[in-house]
């Protein structure tokens, strides 16, 4: 906390009020199996999360490694949602991949996300 003001706590206030019930789901690729010829022990990892989706309409930050199409959203989620590149995000049922992540950390500590995503 920078002069007692409890960013995480804002963040969390401000999402909850605003955004709606997200589902971010990690999904993990097992290791070859010769005897079966294909891949075992895939899983995932699925995490509650808030977030608001918007469109990309303004300047992104640095955005060089992905190019923008025309039916990308900018997703802002809780930092409860730890979202990382090529996770998905589940909104009313559709899969949004994520492209990049934008940590908001102006404490040091995440407070909330930044995800470039694309459905």
């Amino acid at each position: 906390m920078i002069l007692g003001v409890d960013f995480k706590g804002i963040a969390d206030e401000l999402l909850g009020s605003l955004a709606y019930p997200c589902v971010v789901r990690t999904e993990y690729q097992g290791e070859y199996d010769p005897a079966t010829s294909g891949v075992s022990n895939n899983g995932s990892d699925v995490r509650s999360a808030m977030c608001m989706m918007s469109n990309i309409t303004q300047d992104f930050g640095n955005v060089s490694a992905v190019q923008v199409e025309a039916n990308d959203k900018m997703c802002l989620l809780t930092a409860d949602s730890r979202v990382q590149v090529g996770d998905f995000i589940v909104v009313d049922g559709i899969d949004w991949r994520v492209l990049q992540v934008f940590p908001v950390a102006p404490t040091g500590d995440v407070i909330m996300y930044k995800a470039h995503v694309r459905m």
